[in-house]
């Protein structure tokens, strides 16, 4: 069984920047990214209470999916991509520029991120 990757995000304790930087990977990755941001962006000094704060804004990533038979097209394509929101957007508007002619612009990929799903991991 594969590991649960992590993901944090500055969002979730504004800051008067209002910072919008999310990561995600592995725990010690997110976690080492994130004190390193929260020191360079933020003018945070490295301490066990910084460490300590950070970690329990840590959760567990949620995998997306999305699926074109969730659509209905002339080719039938059955193609569904499942992984972090990010990665699933770009697959899948690549996906649909190369496969289903569709325009890369702004729209099509807000529209494309409202209709990713929660995967059933």
């Amino acid at each position: 069984m594969t590991q649960k990757r992590k993901v944090i995000d500055c969002r979730w304790d504004p800051s008067e920047g209002s910072c919008t930087l999310a990561v995600s990977g592995s725990e010690e990755e997110v976690m080492q990214a994130s004190i390193d941001h929260a020191v360079q962006a933020h003018g945070e000094e490295d301490t066990p209470e910084l460490r300590h704060d950070i970690r329990k804004y840590l959760r567990d990533e949620k995998r997306k999916v999305i699926d074109c038979r969730w659509f209905p097209s002339e080719n039938q394509c059955s193609l569904a991509i499942s992984g972090s929101e990010e990665e699933v957007l770009n697959a899948a508007v690549a996906h649909a520029v190369k496969t289903h002619g569709e325009k890369d612009t702004p729209e099509f990929r807000k529209e494309i991120r409202r209709l990713l799903k929660e995967a059933e991991d």
